[in-house]
C-alpha cells in the first residue's frame, strides 16, 4: 500500500480538480491487468472514498500500454472523477492511499507509484 499525503496549502478548496495514478512497472509484470483500491479523503469530511479501478497494462497481444524504453513502461490511470477538496485543517491534511488488489504479494514487476493531482 502506498500512502499519499497531499500538501494542503497547494489545493484550493471547491475547485475540481483531476487525480490519476501514475505506474511504473518492467517486463517482470506477470498480468495483463491491474486491479487498484484507491481511498481518499479530499471530498468526504471524515471517512474515506473508496473505490476500485480495473486497468489494462497490456493488449489482448500482450504488447504493453502506455510509454516506456526498453524493459520499463509508464501508465498514467485517470481517476474516473473530477475531485472538488473540501476545505480541511492542516491537522487533518489530505491523503489518497493506492494499493493493489492482485493475488501476489509482492507483487513482481511494479517499480513506482505515485499520484498526479492538477487543477481543471
Amino acid at each position: 500500500m502506498f500512502l499519499f499525503n497531499v500538501d494542503s496549502t497547494s489545493i484550493q478548496p471547491g475547485k475540481p480538480y483531476n487525480l490519476s495514478i501514475e505506474l511504473s512497472f518492467n517486463n517482470a509484470y506477470p498480468y495483463q491487468d491491474f486491479w487498484l483500491r484507491v481511498e481518499h479523503n479530499l471530498t468526504v469530511d471524515s471517512a474515506f472514498h473508496v473505490d476500485t479501478l480495473h486497468v489494462r497494462v497490456a493488449d489482448e497481444l500482450g504488447r504493453w500500454i502506455g510509454s516506456g524504453v526498453g524493459g520499463l513502461h509508464q501508465l498514467s490511470i485517470v481517476y474516473p472523477y473530477v475531485v472538488r477538496p473540501t476545505v480541511r485543517d492542516s491537522t487533518t491534511g489530505y491523503r489518497v492511499t493506492v494499493a493493489h488488489y492482485m493475488d501476489d504479494n509482492p507483487l513482481k514487476g511494479v517499480e513506482k507509484v505515485g499520484i498526479k493531482l492538477v487543477r481543471q
